[in-house]
């Protein structure tokens, strides 16, 4: 199962993150820590979708897990 933790860049470091890092890896998941700044999603006029981080090509994870703070 793939995860995401999708937050703001200046969060990267804090220590939630980092926590919930770390018991990811106890249980073995695959969870990763996405920059909302960093994600750009194209659909084009056939409307198929292309998502990109950091200018790669990325496929959607099996789940997100929203953190944006109001700002």
């Amino acid at each position: 199962m793939k995860i995401w933790i999708l937050d703001n860049d200046r969060n990267r470091n804090a220590h939630w993150v980092k926590r919930i890092i770390e018991e990811a890896q106890n249980r073995k998941l695959n969870l990763d820590y996405v920059a909302i700044e960093d994600i750009e999603l194209i659909i084009d006029w056939s409307l198929e979708e292309k998502l990109f981080i950091k200018n790669e090509p990325a496929k959607l994870p099996d789940l997100v897990i929203p953190r944006m703070d109001s700002s």
